[in-house]
C-alpha cells in the first residue's frame, strides 16, 4: 500500500484510491453534540476545548462530504443528513468501545480485573466500602477505580473503558444507550459558615438561593445538574461565584467566606457535625 498525492491511499498495481476513514474522535463528538444539543456542552463532556471541537467537527463533515448540524433557535440540531448518519456514527463509536474492552480482556494478566468509574462524591464516600465488599475473599481480583464527574463516568462506560459506573443525579443521555439502575438516594444541602445570616434557619427559600452568588461544583457534576434542574422547574436559575471540582473544595471555600455552597449531604455531614 502506497500513499498517493493528496493524502489518499493508492493500492499498488490497481490504481484504486481509498478515501480516509472518518475520525473516531469526530464521530464520538458528533454523537455527543446530538445527545446534548450543543457543541460547547459536548466539548466539555469529552474534555476538549470548544475551538478544538469545532475543528474536529468541521474535519468530520469534510471527510463525510455533508453537513451534520445547523444552528437554530433551539440550539445545534442535526440536518437531514445528520439524522440519517448519526445513528450509524453511534453504532461505530459503541463498537469501537467494545473492541477496546475485548482487546483489554485478551491482553490482561491471568488475574481477573474489574474496572469501575465513580463520580467524585460516590468515589469519596461510598465506592471504597462497596468495592471492599466485592473484593472480600478474592485475593485474585484486581479492582481499578477511575474518578471523574458524572458526565465523565457516563462517557467511560459508553466507550468501554470501564465495565461499571456510579453517578449522581439524572443521566438522560446515558439512559438512551446504557442500562441504568438506581442503587441509593442522597440529598443536596445548602451550607454556610456559622456567622452567615442563613445559619441556624430551618429552610432557605428557592428565591433566596437564586439571588445569592453560590459556591458550586463544576458543570458536568451530578450535584450541579440536580440543583440546576430543580431550580429550573421553579423557573429559577443559580449563579456560580465559584465552580470547583470537588465537594471538599466547596466546603473549604464556604469556610473561608466565599458564599453559600450546595453539596451532597454525604459531603457535608462531617463538617456540619
Amino acid at each position: 500500500m502506497a500513499v498517493g498525492s493528496g493524502g489518499r491511499e493508492e493500492t499498488a498495481g490497481h490504481g484504486r484510491l481509498v478515501e480516509p476513514v472518518p475520525s473516531l474522535r469526530g464521530l464520538a463528538l458528533a454523537v455527543a453534540v446530538a445527545e446534548r444539543g450543543g457543541l460547547g456542552t459536548a466539548a466539555r463532556a469529552l474534555g476538549i476545548s470548544q475551538p478544538s471541537a469545532s475543528g474536529l467537527l468541521a474535519q468530520l463533515e469534510g471527510q463525510l462530504g455533508v453537513r451534520l448540524f445547523e444552528r437554530g433557535p433551539r440550539g445545534t440540531v442535526p440536518t437531514e443528513a445528520g439524522r440519517q448518519l448519526l445513528p450509524l456514527a453511534e453504532t461505530v463509536v459503541r463498537a469501537a468501545g467494545l473492541l477496546q474492552q475485548e482487546a483489554r480482556l485478551l491482553g490482561a494478566d491471568e488475574a481477573p480485573e474489574l474496572r469501575v468509574a465513580a463520580s467524585t462524591t460516590v468515589a469519596e464516600h461510598l465506592a471504597p466500602r462497596w468495592l471492599g465488599r466485592v473484593a472480600a475473599g478474592r485475593e485474585d481480583l484486581r479492582l481499578v477505580l477511575e474518578v471523574a464527574n458524572s458526565s465523565g463516568v457516563v462517557r467511560s462506560v459508553r466507550e468501554g473503558r470501564v465495565e461499571l459506573g456510579f453517578v449522581e443525579g439524572p443521566t438522560p443521555d446515558a439512559e438512551a444507550s446504557l442500562a441504568v439502575q438506581a442503587v441509593g438516594r442522597d440529598r443536596l444541602v445548602v451550607v454556610v459558615p456559622p456567622g452567615h445570616p442563613w445559619a441556624g434557619r430551618g429552610t432557605v427559600e428557592a428565591t433566596e438561593l437564586a439571588g445569592a452568588p453560590l459556591v458550586l461544583r463544576e458543570p458536568g457534576s451530578g450535584t450541579r445538574e440536580v440543583l440546576e434542574e430543580a431550580m429550573a422547574r421553579l423557573g429559577l436559575a443559580v449563579r456560580a461565584r465559584l465552580a470547583l471540582g470537588s465537594g471538599a473544595a466547596v466546603l473549604a471555600a464556604v469556610r473561608h467566606g466565599e458564599g453559600p455552597g450546595v453539596v451532597s449531604e454525604l459531603v457535608a455531614a462531617e463538617a456540619v457535625a
